[in-house]
């Protein structure tokens, strides 16, 4: 199994829409804060696949918070990760070559592919065995407790300090230097018949070689208690067909040996390189949070419905407004859904917005910009916004764009998800409209499903269960962000 620093099993996830992410500002922001393309597009990637209990948000929470503790270890681990990913695109190379040339090798020539096969095999095996090293000492360094890096320097440490992993090495570095004039001793098994029934290397730990020509050389072969005599006949043309297929076939499976082991230890660690942008840019966001002085909280999780958010900063505005310029809104949401009424610029999309940055970056396990973080795990965040800031299609009018919009998005909601409506069914008369939007909420509410919805539609008022029904009103003093206080009625 795959070891992970973002997830603790094959969890289940919630997914999250990229168009989601963009309603929500959430790439401007990040394109705000990180200047690498690919490390952008990789971290919004990682926005759409949420985890789906509180113990997985708090997993990757406890490994965000050991690396802003240790700033260094994200640094240098990446820098490892990095070269790391070499030696997979190294084996991948390796394996795209090997049977080509093997193939295409001449019988002339088949042994001195198979010496090649085995030396880059061993190389590619040893590089990675050092990596494994490598992340262990560096994981020694950090008294990190996160379960996360704990389990990974385990994991390391297991590997690197065994007997077999000296042995490899140690094989391994004389191995990928070995030439076509390196002597090969095998040993062959024949059937009554005379024919070949096996062959193999000889491994001079545990044989002797007898041959008159290399009594004097015998002082450079161990012999152990279990050691054996085995006869030593020299074949005269080093070309010969016998001989190639003898001396090749062993190499080549030896090399198949290398590069299994290889392929094991890459498939163990290979998704941490990928993992560790995600704390990168991650850091980015927190230490740009930390410049604008806003309050920042590692959120919470509970089962129930309700919700308490107090001192909630916009994450959009922040970059581009002082942070004394904004008003951080507080809210306190149950199991009822949400209305949002308020005039043109007074801020009802900035809120909408900001709550579901705020659901979406605490379910990925991220900090949020506020004093007090009490929320929901949702199987999806799902945002509704008006067909205008979709696409413009001549074919149908803008209420029918909306319905079908909104009938596509429909497969997307399931139970226990959130819902951010922004002015849908604005178009249409106020009374039609609100009675169609009215219908959909009410549904919303007896699936289970959680909503916040933006709307100018003052009639929702007469045909939504005032009991079942918050509203929020906003005003109109402040440009950028406007106070909301919660009226029940």
């Amino acid at each position: 199994m795959q070891l992970s620093l973002l997830n603790r099993g094959d969890e289940q996830y919630s997914q999250v829409s990229p168009q989601t992410v963009e309603h929500l500002s959430l790439h401007r922001m990040i394109s705000f804060i990180c200047e690498n393309p690919q490390k952008r597009k990789a971290f919004l990637k990682y926005l759409t696949r949420l985890p789906s209990s509180p113990q997985d948000v708090q997993y990757r929470q406890a490994v965000f918070k050991d690396f802003i503790q240790f700033p260094a270890l994200l640094s240098q681990m990446s820098d490892l990760m990095e070269r790391f990913g070499k030696c997979k695109t190294a084996r991948e190379q390796y394996r795209r070559n090997r049977l080509k040339n093997l193939r295409d090798a001449s019988m002339q020539i088949f042994c001195e592919a198979a010496r090649t096969d085995m030396r880059t095999s061993a190389l590619n095996l040893k590089t990675c065995l050092l990596f494994v090293k490598a992340l262990f000492q560096l994981l020694e360094e950090f008294p990190v407790s996160s379960t996360g890096l704990q389990e990974m320097r385990t994991e390391a440490e297991k590997l690197s300090t065994s007997p077999a992993f000296s042995e490899l090495i140690s094989l391994c570095s004389r191995l990928e230097f070995f030439g076509s004039s390196e002597p090969i001793d095998i040993r062959v098994e024949l059937n009554e018949l005379g024919m070949i029934k096996n062959a193999s290397l000889i491994d001079h730990h545990f044989i002797r070689i007898i041959d008159p020509d290399r009594k004097s050389k015998r002082m450079f072969f161990k012999k152990s208690k279990e050691s054996e005599d085995a006869p030593s006949i020299k074949l005269a043309v080093s070309n010969h067909t016998v001989y190639n297929r003898l001396i090749s076939q062993p190499l080549y499976e030896l090399a198949n040996l290398f590069d299994q082991l290889n392929g094991e230890i890459l498939d163990r660690f290979c998704e941490i390189e990928n993992e560790l942008i995600f704390f990168e840019v991650g850091a980015l966001y927190y230490n740009f949070l930390q410049q604008k002085r806003v309050p920042i909280v590692f959120p919470t999780f509970a089962e129930t419905e309700k919700w308490q958010v107090s001192g909630l900063y916009d994450l959009f505005l922040l970059t581009f407004k002082k942070t004394e310029e904004i008003i951080p809104h507080s809210i306190t949401f149950d199991e009822k859904g949400c209305v949002i009424f308020g005039n043109n610029g007074s801020g009802k999309t900035v809120f909408l917005r900001s709550i579901g940055s705020m659901q979406l970056l605490a379910q990925a396990g991220l900090p949020v910009p506020a004093d007090q973080c009490l929320l929901k795990i949702r199987k999806n965040i799902v945002t509704l916004f008006a067909a205008s800031e979709e696409k413009n299609c001549d074919d149908a009018g803008r209420f029918e764009q909306e319905v079908r919009y909104f009938s596509e998005k429909l497969q997307e909601i399931l139970p226990e998800s959130l819902v951010l409506l922004n002015e849908i069914f604005q178009t249409t008369a106020y009374e039609e409209g609100a009675r169609g939007l009215a219908d959909i909420l009410t549904y919303f509410s007896e699936d289970h499903i959680s909503w916040l919805c933006v709307s100018h539609l003052k009639q929702l008022q007469n045909h939504l269960p005032k009991s079942r029904t918050n509203y929020i009103y906003l005003d109109t003093f402040h440009p950028s962000l406007q106070k909301a206080e919660m009226q029940n009625k």
